[in-house]
């Protein structure tokens, strides 16, 4: 079992400080033993993450295509902040988890399978950015994967995916 969650926040250093400190009680990062006498940062087992798109850029409007060169051109724009898709599984979800899966998996409710999307939605703030909902806490959005998806196909928009 796994659940996707997108992260978002004004920069990487943000997210990263988000997961060593992880508020819902177990941090995302763990430094380990480089075997050199330093320590290296890396995500604990059961836990992936990507950067939206391979930069962290999140487009909001494709602009028109083309050749920048050609009249009437217009450049795609891009959401300030930096945006991560995160899959949490094995180890890490069987610690997250709060719920078994749901009987109808397309409408996932990641707060009531997670206890780190509970903790975000308990105690942060929410909020919408372009229409899509989220809750925010310490300068970290969480949105939903399913409204994200919907965003991003309603406006013919790339999405991102594990593969």
């Amino acid at each position: 079992m796994s659940i996707d969650l997108v992260l978002y926040a004004a920069d990487r250093a943000t997210l990263r400080t988000w997961g060593e400190t992880n508020p819902a009680g177990r941090p995302l990062i763990e430094s380990i033993d480089d075997g050199e006498g330093g320590t290296i940062k890396q995500a604990r087992p059961g836990l992936e993450w990507s950067w939206w798109a391979g930069s962290g850029q999140f487009m909001t409007n494709a602009g028109s295509g083309g050749d920048p060169e050609d009249p009437g051109y217009v450049a795609p724009t891009y959401a300030p902040g930096v945006v991560l898709l995160m899959r949490v599984h094995g180890e890490f979800f069987d610690w997250d988890q709060l719920n078994e899966t749901p009987a109808d998996p397309d409408d996932v409710k990641e707060w009531e399978r997670s206890r780190i999307a509970q903790y975000v939605r308990n105690n942060g703030t929410p909020g919408t950015m372009g229409g899509i909902p989220y809750y925010e806490v310490d300068g970290v959005r969480l949105f939903r994967r399913k409204d994200v998806d919907t965003f991003t196909s309603a406006n013919n928009l790339p999405g991102h995916v594990f593969l």
